[in-house]
């Protein structure tokens, strides 16, 4: 056999054996970077010290000024026991308020009794009559802690109709004008102050009568402009509720020409179809 030859097979086996050496220590390289690759253990955050362990862990976006009530068991049975928006709005009212039984009961029944309270024959009266006596029976039988906790209520109850309203109008401009984000908050808060200032005119006695009541009134509420209407009309009478709507003047400055010129032509559509509606046999 020729040197050569010889030559290469011996560099062969030695690259073999090299290579066969190595490769152990190799694959434990491999390993210890996979390992270290791996995102740490993650970690549950401590429950309250107040918490029992086997509680559930409450969002971070709860309000701690909307207490629950102590058992967990019992809120869910209460909460399959609602079977009417009334019952759902009393448990809500104990919830927030912490209300004893005693108390609860004694709110039913100054509802059930604030309809005996009235003896105007005028209708807006005759609310205002009941509503005083259900906010007179509040204020005796709420703490003081209770009472300014129900204010609250009632005012947030308040924003949120007024927001719930605000979108529901914006929704159906933006379905039929191109607007700008910033148009769409500037119309909002058009919106939302006209809403705030027919609520704000409403004295307690109706606004605690109205659709934005926490109170359980059995399905009697009123719409606030409904009762902002019936509260300026002459005689008082019930009047059919018409949410405040938005004028082209308050939208000067916030819609560009074209924009506007589509938002005339809209509201005269409108305009067309409820004389439509009013001569339409009935």
């Amino acid at each position: 056999m020729k040197f050569s030859a010889i030559l290469a097979v011996v560099t062969a086996c030695i690259g073999f054996a090299v290579g066969w050496v190595a490769k152990p220590s190799t694959a434990a390289s491999a390993s210890s970077a996979a390992n270290s690759a791996q995102p740490p253990p993650r970690v549950r955050p401590p429950a309250h010290r107040d918490t029992p362990p086997d509680a559930p862990i409450r969002p971070d976006f709860a309000d701690e000024t909307l207490p629950r009530l102590g058992n967990p068991a019992d809120l869910t049975a209460r909460r399959n026991a609602a079977q009417s928006m009334d019952s759902a709005k009393l448990m809500r009212l104990a919830e927030a308020l912490q209300l004893t039984s005693d108390q609860e009961s004694q709110l039913e029944k100054a509802i059930s009794d604030s309809t005996s309270a009235i003896t105007e024959d005028q209708f807006i009266k005759g609310l205002a009559q009941r509503g005083d006596y259900i906010l007179s029976a509040l204020k005796t039988l709420l703490s003081p802690e209770q009472h300014a906790a129900f204010i609250k209520l009632m005012e947030r109850s308040q924003d949120n109709t007024i927001e719930a309203s605000t979108q529901r109008q914006l929704a159906d401009l933006i379905e039929q004008i191109d607007l700008t984000p910033q148009q769409r908050e500037a119309i909002a808060e058009q919106i939302r102050q006209q809403l705030r200032q027919d609520s704000s005119q409403l004295p307690p006695s109706l606004a605690i009568l109205s659709d934005t009541s926490p109170l359980p009134l059995g399905g009697s509420q009123l719409p606030v402009a409904s009762l902002r209407a019936s509260q300026l009309s002459p005689d008082g009478a019930p009047t059919d509720p018409k949410a405040p709507e938005l004028t082209s003047q308050q939208l000067e400055g916030i819609l560009t020409p074209a924009q506007a010129a589509q938002f005339d032509v809209i509201e005269a559509k409108k305009q067309r179809l409820l004389e439509t509606l009013r001569r339409m046999p009935r």
